[in-house]
């Protein structure tokens, strides 16, 4: 190697194209020997890493401008290819590195966050690592970091809200020569930030034949850092069925198994180290009926009631995939309306006659499951439908039977 600088530090580094010779003699260990015969640097194949293009790098210090060295295999009988050679002037061990030049933030910086801060500088040539001090006063009589970097740029997560900071960094080389310190600069960080409410995604709010392993979504909440998310059989949550804190991401799958044709209410709060916000709204959700459904209780109208309008509402509580119901003026149901495949537990009766009695009941599905029908509710209409008013309906047959079907039939 010619045109080195005496007393000056060098690192070689050489790009091994092949194992091997070309005879297929691999080389196992690998030195680079100075002129004087010590060995520079060994590399052996069989120790990770191994792999073709490693370099293989050390270190010396130039005893003059010309310096000779010998690579060779150290152990068996191969040779590995050698297509090329980097020497990098690593500059006088006695000179100290040049003042590294502060990037980021800059100098009076406000609104840091505290949880990320990112300090940031220039490479110093010749530089092996740097020293990183931050400090409370700008004087560094208060100093609350103090350490050893490789790299020109470092994150920190420990920092106080609502501070204002001061520091600086200086360059060190091979021999432990350092630099003067940079430039102080100063930054203040941002104050405590809560995390907002999440918004809860899916699933949605009054959702209908969700799996008995449902996954929960939500919206990522501004700050948060984690969540904590229930689900309850009950509305007020005094009780829970699926309580999980410290979730990272915005999603959760519900352990253990829910039950089936259950409702089931959940919400969520986001966290990070400044507090936790406010619980989401509460959504409800009913899971996917399973087994053979739950014979359903009549509500509305009540039962024997009068004077019901001929446009009336009927409901029911039951838990299942669907509801059939039959309406009719004959309490055998042998002529009746047949609603068949309804989803929700309401159905909106129309065009009854006035002062007419009627019987209904209704009948719950799960797939090709059924409940038995329950018990038989009668009313009675009005005179003109409507609740009893003075107007007087069209007369009409008192026992007449008919037989409709309405919805899926199958």
């Amino acid at each position: 190697l010619n045109n080195l600088v005496a007393e000056t530090d060098y690192l070689i580094q050489l790009f091994i194209s092949s194992a091997s010779d070309g005879y297929n003699n691999p080389a196992q260990q690998l030195g680079v020997s100075q002129n004087d015969g010590t060995t520079l640097v060994a590399y052996g194949y069989g120790n990770p890493p191994n792999a073709l293009g490693q370099y293989v790098v050390g270190t010396f210090t130039a005893a003059a401008g010309t310096q000779a060295f010998t690579i060779k295999g150290l152990v068996g009988s191969g040779f590995p290819r050698v297509n090329a050679i980097q020497v990098r002037n690593l500059g006088n061990p006695s000179t100290p590195p040049p003042i590294p030049q502060l990037i980021s933030p800059v100098n009076g910086a406000t609104g840091i966050s505290s949880d990320t801060t990112v300090l940031l500088w220039h490479l110093s040539t010749s530089a092996g690592s740097y020293a990183l001090q931050v400090a409370l006063d700008n004087a560094f009589g208060s100093v609350v970091l103090n350490q050893s970097e490789n790299d020109t740029m470092v994150i920190l997560s420990t920092l106080l809200d609502s501070t204002t900071y001061y520091w600086r960094v200086n360059a060190v080389n091979a021999n432990n020569v350092a630099s003067d310190w940079s430039e102080v600069r100063s930054f203040t960080t941002a104050p405590p930030v809560p995390p907002a409410v999440p918004a809860l995604l899916t699933p949605l709010n009054n959702a209908t034949s969700i799996d008995i392993n449902p996954t929960l979504k939500w919206q990522a909440a501004y700050a948060a850092t984690s969540y904590h998310v229930q689900v309850s059989a009950s509305s007020g949550f005094s009780s829970t069925v699926y309580d999980q804190s410290g979730i990272t991401g915005v999603s959760s799958a519900v352990t253990p198994t829910l039950t089936g044709g259950a409702i089931y209410y959940w919400r969520a709060n986001a966290h990070n180290r400044h507090g936790t916000s406010s619980w989401s709204q509460v959504f409800t959700f009913t899971t996917t009926a399973t087994g053979t459904p739950a014979v359903p209780t009549l509500l509305t109208p009540a039962n024997n009631g009068t004077n019901v309008s001929v446009t009336t509402l009927l409901s029911w509580n039951g838990i299942a995939d669907s509801f059939s119901i039959q309406i009719s003026n004959v309490n055998d149901f042998s002529k009746a309306i047949n609603f068949r495949k309804i989803a929700n537990t309401t159905q909106q009766v129309a065009k009854l006659w006035g002062d007419t009695t009627y019987y209904w009941r209704v009948k719950a599905y799960n797939g090709s499951l059924s409940s038995g029908w329950s018990s038989v509710n009668t009313f009675s209409t009005g005179d003109d439908g409507s609740g009893g008013s003075s107007v007087t309906a069209p007369a009409r047959p008192r026992h007449r039977s008919w037989t409709r079907d309405y919805g899926n039939t199958d």
